[in-house]
């Protein structure tokens, strides 16, 4: 099994010797230092680190907190700040990069291998969990069917292409609106509206399915059926909604005759 490759970025040589040697003794990989900003973008394309300990202040005009900002944006990869600065100014502003963890020096080796363990584990979490929701949002852009979720109170945080085009909304349109206030639903015998039943999903557990519906569009109606049904969590609590509208023209198109 491969080592785990971390760069140590640290302008004091003493401290980033120690650091590596640390490191190597633990197990790890540190096939570079740095010292400054421009050291890192180069090494960091270079080697292709697993994670990178970061001391807050740096030498040159950009500080380890900037250099973490443009590494998550560019790279993806986890931080751990070093530093010998626990100022809460300081600490809030390396809050900002959503960083995997810190090391405040002088650094104890016990402290600094628990603190990289978690770090790299998180970091193995978060791309299983990146890979397993792109996966789902290519799985849901493929299904013919409208599929839009939102949460208990019908926000919409979601909505698939089939229900873009449905809706006639673009995905910033759809994903802005509430689902009561986005979508209106008539009955195609009786006219009359059929509002969706959020309160006895999201509250009651139901899975609730309704046939034979017009979808009211900007300039036209679409004969659909839905289906409301509660999204879990893992410990069995309901955590959101998900709607799936089924574009129903051909059935209807069949029972007339058409």
């Amino acid at each position: 099994m491969a080592k785990e490759k971390i760069l140590v970025v640290e302008d004091e040589g003493l401290v980033a010797l120690s650091l590596k040697k640390c490191l190597e003794s633990l197990g790890y990989d540190v096939p570079a230092t740095a010292a400054a900003s421009d050291e890192v973008v180069k090494k960091t394309a270079e080697i292709s680190p697993d994670l990178i300990l970061m001391d807050i202040r740096l030498k040159g005009d950009v500080d380890g907190i900037e250099l973490a900002e443009w590494l998550k944006q560019t790279y993806k990869i986890p931080v751990v700040f070093l530093t010998a600065h626990s100022d809460q100014k300081t600490l809030e502003r390396a809050k900002q990069t959503a960083p995997f963890g810190y090391i405040v020096k002088p650094f104890e080796e016990k402290s600094l291998h628990s603190t990289i363990e978690m770090a790299l584990y998180k970091a193995r979490m978060d791309s299983r969990l990146s890979l397993a929701q792109q996966k789902l949002t290519t799985i849901l852009r493929s299904i013919q069917e409208a599929v839009i979720t939102s949460d208990l109170k019908g926000q919409i945080d979601y909505s698939n292409r089939a229900a873009q085009k449905l809706i006639g909304f673009t995905g910033e349109e759809s994903d802005s609106h509430n689902l009561m206030t986005l979508l209106k639903f008539t009955d195609m015998d009786t006219d009359e509206e059929v509002k969706l039943p959020i309160s006895a999903v999201a509250f009651e557990g139901k899975t609730m399915t309704v046939e034979n519906l017009w979808l009211e569009r900007k300039e036209s109606q679409v004969p659909v059926d839905f289906t409301l049904a509660p999204v879990y969590s893992e410990r069995d609590v309901t955590m959101g909604i998900v709607l799936t509208i089924r574009d129903i023209s051909m059935r209807v198109r069949l029972r007339d005759g058409i």
